[in-house]
């Protein structure tokens, strides 16, 4: 059994559980659904319902896991930041994880998936690929993007972390549309059980 050799946030043991570090694996996918979401994750799953059923439109929140607590994630306030998972083991949100097949016996590419996204911390986000999104015609996954942007969208953090570790989970799409609905019904993903623990059983003796 794992456990933390470091503080947890009030909110995080108040909640009293956590998905199981020692389950997930660099270069994993989480994607989120907040329980009560903000305005912009609405108009975000309003669109995806456009393209796929609920089961893949409802995650509005792509995140790429770095090393168990530790993660990956493009944030319209800050950009790209590496940081850990306590905010969404609050109980304020739901959570789907997935794995590109094949990366169990490949762990030095899904290093090279949790690298590759690390290596953009810094980078602004794309608000512009974001309205591109949002302003899209339904169903069109082939469309470009409204404008040039050098900023990154989560989704679109995860998508080429993957094509830089010469793993193209869709073919001829603008990596900037890429949503998280696009990741959860990937063809080129499995979903990967990590079960949520007891949070006290992980506490550092």
């Amino acid at each position: 059994m794992p456990s933390f050799d470091r503080p947890v946030p009030k909110r995080v043991r108040e909640n009293g559980r956590v998905l199981n570090p020692s389950v997930l694996q660099p270069g994993d996918l989480m994607l989120v659904s907040q329980k009560t979401p903000s305005f912009v994750s609405r108009k975000i799953q309003d669109y995806q319902r456009t393209l796929y059923a609920d089961e893949h439109a409802r995650w509005h929140h792509a995140v790429t896991v770095i090393d168990q607590i530790k993660i990956c994630e493009a944030t319209i306030m800050k950009g790209v930041v590496c940081r850990e998972y306590w905010d969404y083991m609050t109980g304020d949100y739901e959570i789907k994880i997935r794995r590109v097949t094949g990366m169990e016996e490949e762990p030095e590419r899904a290093y090279r998936i949790a690298i590759n996204a690390a290596a953009q911390t810094g980078r602004r986000y794309g608000i512009s690929n974001l309205i591109s999104i949002l302003r899209a015609r339904p169903g069109n996954l082939f469309q470009r993007a409204l404008f040039n942007s050098e900023g990154i969208i989560c989704s679109q953090l995860y998508f080429e972390a993957c094509m830089s570790a010469g793993i193209l989970l869709y073919s001829g799409s603008d990596p900037g549309l890429i949503t998280p609905s696009h990741l959860s019904s990937s063809a080129m993903m499995t979903d990967v059980n990590v079960p949520w623990i007891d949070i006290a059983a992980l506490q550092a003796p």
